[in-house]
């Protein structure tokens, strides 16, 4: 039920979102989740030329048991939500608390990067569970 309950809250912020805004200073910020799920394949898509665009990501391995794909899933698509969350907060406020917001929603972006290139490049059981524990870490520090 809880992951339905995810999955729905995304599909509800997907179509919500995906629109463009100007600040007052004249920067078009575009927030709009970036993940997009097939199977176990999840197509990142990313907003800044920092970063590939258009990556795929497989997070189903035949090691893999249900129990980490699940988590594996509930964690990028949370990482997902934060960054969509920041960018569309970061609108509501001042200039400069609006940089502080988006230099927070690009850590989030980089972490949540770097969580599906280590699963996607796990070789072992070990190796995939190590890589959600870290991510699960860095992602209540970026909440402080």
């Amino acid at each position: 039920m809880k992951r339905i309950i995810l999955i729905l809250t995304v599909a509800l912020a997907a179509c919500a979102a995906s629109e463009s805004k100007q600040t007052p200073e004249g920067i078009i910020v575009v927030c709009k989740p970036l993940i997009k799920y097939s199977g176990t394949t999840v197509q990142l898509t990313l907003p800044t030329l920092t970063f590939p665009t258009g990556k795929s990501f497989d997070l189903g391995k035949i090691f893999v048991e249900e129990k980490q794909l699940q988590e594996a899933q509930e964690l990028t698509q949370t990482l997902d939500v934060l960054q969509f969350n920041d960018c569309q907060r970061s609108l509501l406020l001042p200039p400069d608390q609006r940089r502080e917001m988006m230099n927070k929603r690009e850590e989030t972006l980089k972490l949540l990067m770097a969580t599906l290139s280590r699963l996607d490049a796990a070789k072992s059981k070990h190796e995939y569970q190590s890589a959600i524990d870290e991510t699960k870490v860095a992602k209540d520090q970026l909440a402080k």
